[in-house]
Formats: structure tokens, C-alpha cells, sequence
């Protein structure tokens, strides 16, 4: 649910002319949420 409002967040101030950048470590799930801009950390979780 997080990733969806962070996402949405990311859409509109993009589309107000403020750029973003998502951070991610679960690249799968932050493309299905189709974020402006991702940055994947592949790191290990925990």
C-alpha cells in the first residue's frame, strides 16, 4: 500500500515539474507500481 501512495506522490509532483527518485531494493514490485524514476539497490534485505 505504501509503495502505491509513494508512487502516485512521485507521478504528481513529476507532473508538477519536481523531479523524484524512488529507491527500491524489490525492483519487481516498484515496476509494476511504474514510478518517474527508480534507483535499484541490490543489496540483501535484513
Amino acid at each position: 500500500m505504501a509503495l502505491r501512495i509513494d508512487s502516485l506522490v512521485a507521478r504528481h509532483l513529476e507532473a508538477n515539474g519536481i523531479p523524484t527518485v524512488v529507491i527500491a531494493t524489490a525492483r519487481d514490485i516498484v515496476e509494476s507500481a511504474a514510478v518517474p524514476r527508480l534507483l535499484f539497490v541490490d543489496f540483501p534485505l535484513g
